[in-house]
């Protein structure tokens, strides 16, 4: 088999027998390497899975990023207050070690947009992770809803082998369908059709079109948590990242981009425009109760179908109703 090009033979040298047998171990060694290495890289394509290279936080293909969260955030342990800063979730990722929400051990955040996010095309959307390098890798499980109730989870697969202590390192390749597999500033991509024969989806309580939750889920890296493969992969293993970690343990979130949008919706009550009715609109329909004007009633308030009676006003009715929503 030709290598590129032709190898002709030259004058025979004599090759000192050490210098020879470091070259054989180091081939051997890089042969041995990457034996180990996991099946799951950027073009991975087998069995049912499939692979997509990383997104770069800089990509042209990211058309949108989170706007809200849903409120309250469900916190995990290990965690201290100053890491409890779910805004740093919203808006295009950072890539910075510092700009992010700590989700602690087990910890997990819900977070909305203002258009739904639809299948399109290969990967639909990306989560966004702060791993410092390509090895401390800290992994969550990403869920998706179209009414915030009824959640799918995607099918993910962990290869890691044995614990991972609090400062150590695994192989991104031993990874697939669980965000934090890539470094700050590179998201995790994530299909929507491959969700297509889940039962939420084929009897309709999600909508693959019309995805408007997005919620990641930090897994405790100590082998308590359980990959879910696909059909044929047989069942659950432990997952392991590093463990234990304290302060901004568990997943550091950066963002969530969004690729294929669906069109705009409107919500019932969603006074503010985020895409969900929370606690936010109930403080901007009492302000307008009690003669103040919050600035952030969505303009186009009267026509946009968040009108709950639809007599044009934000008046009890809407504060009633939002009450009970929530």
């Amino acid at each position: 088999m030709k290598l590129g090009r032709e190898i002709r033979p030259g004058p025979r040298r004599r090759v000192p027998a050490l210098w020879g047998l470091g070259l054989l171990l180091w081939l051997l060694a890089g042969f041995f390497t990457r034996v180990e290495a996991g099946p799951f890289t950027e073009s991975y394509s087998w069995g049912g899975l499939r692979e997509y290279p990383r997104v770069s936080k800089d990509s042209g293909d990211l058309v949108a990023w989170a706007t809200g969260w849903i409120t309250p955030v469900a916190w995990g342990y290990n965690l201290t207050e100053e890491w409890k800063t779910p805004e740093k979730a919203l808006g295009p990722a950072e890539g910075t070690a510092f700009d992010i929400v700590s989700l602690g051990e087990g910890g997990r955040i819900t977070l909305t947009f203002d258009r739904p996010i639809r299948d399109g095309e290969g990967w639909d959307f990306a989560v966004f992770e702060n791993s410092f390098n390509g090895t401390f890798l800290e992994l969550a499980y990403v869920e998706v809803s179209t009414d915030g109730v009824v959640f799918v989870r995607f099918d993910n697969v962990s290869l890691t082998q044995s614990p991972v202590d609090g400062f150590g390192s695994i192989d991104y390749t031993e990874i697939f369908g669980l965000a934090g597999k890539y470094p700050a500033g590179y998201g995790t991509p994530f299909d929507l059709a491959f969700l297509a024969d889940k039962p939420e989806v084929s009897d309709g309580r999600v909508d693959l079109q019309r995805i408007r939750y997005v919620r990641v889920v930090d897994i405790v890296g100590d082998g308590s948590c359980y990959d879910h493969p696909p059909p044929g992969w047989g069942g659950g293993k432990p997952i392991y990242d590093p463990y234990p970690t304290t302060q901004s343990a568990g997943f550091d979130l950066d963002a969530v981009g969004v690729r294929y949008q669906g069109p705009p919706e409107a919500v019932k009550g969603d006074l503010d425009g985020n895409g969900t009715v929370d606690e936010s609109d109930l403080e901007t329909a009492l302000q307008l109760l009690a003669g103040e004007y919050p600035g952030n009633l969505r303009e186009d308030y009267p026509d946009s179908g968040a009108d709950v009676n639809g007599d044009g006003r934000v008046g009890m009715e809407e504060v009633l109703f939002i009450l009970y929503f929530q």
